[in-house]
């Protein structure tokens, strides 16, 4: 019978290591959690809120729907951190203001029209930068004024704990020191994109490849095609 040869071996290893390794983060993810007696206090959170005048109005549950299931949320340790005015510096993070999201199409076909009624796909665009967002599909704005809200912000508690297991995390990190060490052009992060993030440049890549075809009939300039997977790994990496 024929040796395998030293890389199969190597190969056979790595694959190991990595079913080890996952099988360990599925075993910690298991443990579960623990409910605290006592919460913790963790921080703050800012959102967004109709104001009192604004929530007067026979259309109220809109602004409030609107809130409550497209408005983001912001959190900080400290409710100074919430310093909206405040440049940016080294020694300040800046946290991004509570606003409204924008919606895909199939969520605007989805919801009331009511609150349909309040939300735009028109933006102030050229047409040329129109067209290359439109060819990610179709995004609709809130265009409901800013003074319709007010920002708010509420105390955040740790009601629960993770399950922490020292023989499990002793293990992930034996098994990670030889994943990084022995076998690190193998399990180098970079080494394979995903799918989807492939699938955005090829948009991209296929994008400029009709504006340079567009160039090489009309003007009669020298083809310069590329690759669609070129710089994928490096990219993502």
């Amino acid at each position: 019978m024929k040796k395998r040869n030293k890389h199969y071996l190597k190969e056979k290893e790595f694959i190991r290591l990595k079913k080890a390794l996952e099988e360990n983060n599925t075993a910690q993810f298991n443990l579960g959690w623990v409910e605290l007696d006592n919460p913790i206090f963790i921080g703050y959170n800012a959102y967004l809120e109709p104001r009192p005048d604004i929530q007067n109005r026979d259309d109220a549950w809109v602004f409030w729907t609107i809130c409550q299931n497209l408005g983001t949320v912001s959190f900080a340790k400290k409710i100074e951190y919430f310093d909206w005015e405040k440049r940016k510096s080294k020694s300040f993070i800046q946290y991004d203001k509570p606003r409204i999201c924008a919606i895909d199409e199939s969520t605007y076909l989805s919801i009331d029209t009511q609150i349909r009624k309040w939300f735009t796909n028109e933006i102030e665009f050229s047409d040329k930068e129109y067209d290359r967002w439109r060819k990610w599909g179709k995004s609709y704005y809130c265009k409901i004024p800013n003074f319709f809200f007010e920002i708010k912000y509420e105390k955040v508690f740790r009601t629960r704990v993770k399950i922490f297991d020292s023989v499990l995390k002793q293990e992930e990190a034996e098994i990670e020191d030889i994943l990084y060490s022995k076998f690190y052009y193998e399990n180098r992060r970079y080494s394979n994109a995903p799918k989807y993030f492939r699938k955005n440049l090829n948009r991209r890549q296929r994008y400029k490849s009709k504006q340079k075809l567009h160039s090489v009939i009309y003007n009669g300039k020298d083809p310069d095609f590329e690759d669609n997977y070129k710089g994928a790994n490096w990219l993502w990496w």
